[in-house]
């Protein structure tokens, strides 16, 4: 009787006998091949994220819609970037019709090297904020802040600023320290069965550009108690100013909300904790609450984007929940 020939080492076996090598080594051992691999790795990166790519994207596109090409969606938030989770909030605020662009190659970038961007009858709008002023003019959408005077336009670009150029990247310091459960988020099909190998490798990547972006913005020269310190005023300085409004200028929610709720979003619905979240659950709850009004109203397919990862675009289709009514005092009459 002939014995049964042994089945063949799968790609998981193969990445588990490699994991087993490398916990054997010694901590130079480690190093040594971590840099190498990590080098490897971000060498092709980089030539994947930055060699050319046929423009627009979309061909053959629909006239007037607008097509946005972003990174794909995660189980606690429709987007790790808070940009991206800004641009198609913005889209559905001032409700114009657009496609978020499916299977979008992770790799790929606008001209300027940055996700998100949009294309508009074959044009390309790189960056959030500048996408957002430029489909303003040419769908003539600027109606949905002529309700706003010089000051409240001065006070909300203030508040826009202070969100994405310093509290964003005071939080990613603390984001990064959960990079495993950050990886988790992930659709599982993202990278195929090379998920594993790439998560391997990931968790480097991620915390190395991190530590790089923060250092040369001058943010990652602090302490971690002075960013703690620092993030909690900014916290507060919208806490205060928003105080018992539905928005931040009043009951129309602008550009600035969909700016402020992408950073927050990041940090109240990420399922870990960090100093910025338990700051809000203790000394901010209007924040939070800001946060789901903007959730229910805009966002009624929060759990397929999130549960799903849907890229689907006909939220409108969707029933919201209701926004609870505040009193004055901040009271619900719901």
């Amino acid at each position: 009787m002939t014995s049964p020939s042994p089945s063949s080492p799968s790609f998981s076996d193969y990445l588990d006998q490699a994991k087993s090598y490398l916990d054997n080594l010694s901590p130079l051992g480690k190093a040594a091949v971590a840099g190498g691999a990590g080098f490897v790795i971000y060498m092709h990166y980089k030539w994947l994220s930055t060699r050319p790519r046929r423009t627009p994207y979309v061909q053959p596109f629909a006239k007037d819609l607008v097509y946005l090409c972003q990174f794909p969606r995660s189980s606690a938030v429709p987007n790790l970037s808070p940009f991206c989770l800004k641009l198609e909030t913005w889209l559905r605020i001032a409700d114009i019709p657009y496609r978020n662009v499916e299977n979008f190659p992770i790799t790929y970038r606008s001209r300027e090297g940055t996700l998100p961007f949009v294309e508009l009858n074959g044009i390309e709008y790189p960056d959030s904020g500048l996408a957002i002023k430029d489909l303003s003019l040419i769908l003539k959408k600027e109606s949905l802040e002529v309700h706003l005077n010089d000051e409240q336009r001065a006070v909300a670009r203030s508040f826009e600023v202070l969100i994405e150029g310093n509290l964003w990247p005071m939080f990613l310091k603390f984001r990064e320290q959960h990079v495993d459960e950050l990886l988790a988020l992930q659709p599982p099909s993202l990278f195929g069965p090379l998920t594993k190998f790439m998560n391997f490798f990931a968790r480097h990547l991620i915390t190395t550009n991190t530590e790089n972006k923060l250092f040369y913005s001058g943010i990652g020269k602090h302490s971690e108690q002075d960013l703690i310190r620092l993030s909690e005023e900014d916290l507060l300085a919208i806490s205060k100013f928003l105080g018992t409004k539905h928005y931040l200028t009043g009951f129309k929610a602008t550009k600035v909300d969909a700016a402020v709720f992408g950073v927050l979003a990041q940090i109240i619905y990420l399922p870990f904790e960090t100093p910025q979240k338990k700051y809000i659950s203790q000394k901010c709850p209007n924040l939070k609450d800001y946060c789901e009004r903007i959730k229910n109203r805009y966002w009624p397919d929060w759990e397929e984007a999130t549960k799903r990862f849907s890229m689907k675009s006909d939220w409108k289709k969707k029933t919201p929940n209701p926004s609870p009514h505040l009193t004055p005092n901040g009271r619900s009459l719901s």
